[in-house]
């Protein structure tokens, strides 16, 4: 049966250690003069900064090779002037928005192919790279980030890219091939020092 084709952005499903993943995140503000839209699922990057109560910020992490991550937002703050905002829509705000990341370095994510090209078995231990960032489901708040199969640049075993695949995602409806999920580890992450080159 084909894959669905239900993009989310990344979610955190455990620790490389093998421990659950538990629910752990790190407030970041996204400050108000910040144009990019970040969605629930969307990579996050600290840009070495902070507000006035020292909350670190961030910016939506660039898509491709040598860019690096710092984790995936969890959710977000409610805002005071919008009690129904469930993410951070493109354009500068008039507030500051908080959002909530998961960090851990040794977190292990799913995201879903965006069907570039069929992946197979020989895709895990791979490295890849992110694709349609920033892209966010305006009714849900959902990321539409997705793992690149080869629409601009195909999974290989080099160290500059974002992810380390790690497997295929385990559910039933879930399949090698076109729209598949797959578990990676952020391969540039700006938490640690070094990366790994696939295999």
């Amino acid at each position: 049966m084909a894959n669905s084709n239900t993009p989310c952005g990344l979610k955190a499903v455990r620790i490389l250690d093998g421990s659950p993943y538990n629910g752990q995140v790190m407030k970041f503000v996204v400050k108000a003069a910040v144009t990019n839209a970040i969605g629930i699922g969307d990579p996050i990057l600290w840009n070495g900064s902070a507000d006035d109560d020292g909350v670190p910020s961030c910016d939506i992490a660039t898509v491709g090779a040598t860019y690096k991550i710092t984790g995936v937002v969890a959710a977000f703050e409610p805002i005071r002037s919008n009690l129904n905002t469930v993410y951070r829509a493109s354009a500068a705000k008039d507030d500051d928005y908080y959002c909530y990341v998961v960090a851990d370095p040794n977190a292990i994510f799913t995201i879903q192919d965006d069907g570039g090209a069929a992946l197979t078995a020989d895709s895990v231990g791979l490295n890849s790279v992110l694709i349609n960032a920033s892209t966010v489901n305006t009714s849900t708040g959902i990321s539409g980030a997705e793992m690149d199969a080869g629409t601009t640049t195909a999974p290989s075993a080099d160290a500059t890219y974002q992810f380390l695949i790690l497997g295929l995602t385990q559910l039933l409806d879930n399949a090698i091939g076109v729209n598949a999920f797959w578990d990676v580890l952020i391969n540039l992450h700006s938490l640690r020092g070094n990366a790994t080159a696939g295999v």
